[in-house]
C-alpha cells in the first residue's frame, strides 16, 4: 500500500486498486486527494485507482513509522 500526504490540505490517504488488470490497457491515472481533489501524483497502470482517506488507526500507525 502506498500512502500519500496531500500538499494542499495535509490529508493522509492510500491508493486502492479497484479492478483487475487489462492486458495492453495501460494508461496514466491521476492520484487525487479524496478530501480536496488535488492531484498529488500519477501512475501508469492497467487497473483503476481509487483514493481513500486513512482511518484513525492507520494514521497513528503511519505517524509511528509502522505503515508506509
Amino acid at each position: 500500500m502506498s500512502t500519500y500526504t496531500c500538499p494542499n490540505c495535509g490529508e493522509l490517504f492510500k491508493v486502492v486498486y479497484t479492478s483487475g488488470t487489462f492486458p495492453g490497457g495501460k494508461e496514466r491515472e491521476d492520484i487525487d486527494c479524496p478530501d480536496c481533489f488535488t492531484t498529488v501524483s500519477s501512475e501508469v497502470t492497467s487497473a483503476t485507482l481509487k483514493t481513500v482517506a486513512l482511518s484513525a488507526e492507520e494514521k497513528a500507525a503511519y505517524k509511528a513509522g509502522r505503515l508506509r
